[in-house]
């Protein structure tokens, strides 16, 4: 579903508040396709049924704590929620898996130096 993140954002929708109410219509209108929207909504129904914790991430946690020092933090529930939950997996962080987790170009190259910084290098 990545190949939308530049028209959801170009609409309007880069907020995860905004994704959770966005209407079948909406979806639809920017170019997601029939069997998208579906696969689509049924994401955004699993995030907001286990959502009740949005933005209230483990400050303790170190990937929260890094993004946070760097400028990042908008990116840590993402993050956290696609298995980068500990410095050693993100350091592990691809390009792709930023691309498909809708982090834009540059605060991806932000992260990417980062990293190499924090790992001495």
């Amino acid at each position: 579903l990545s190949q939308y993140t530049d028209a959801l954002l170009a609409n309007g929708f880069d907020e995860m508040d905004t994704l959770l109410h966005m209407e079948d219509g909406d979806m639809k209108d920017i170019g997601i396709n029939a069997c998208h929207v579906v696969k689509l909504r049924r994401r955004l129904q699993e995030l907001q049924r286990h959502g009740d914790g949005f933005g209230e991430l483990d400050e303790n946690n170190s990937v929260v704590a890094f993004l946070k020092d760097i400028g990042l933090s908008q990116y840590a529930e993402t993050l956290l929620q696609s298995g980068f939950d500990e410095l050693d997996t993100l350091f592990d962080i691809e390009d792709n898996d930023m691309k498909d987790l809708g982090i834009p170009a540059h605060d991806a190259v932000r992260l990417r130096k980062s990293l190499q910084h924090l790992r001495g290098g």
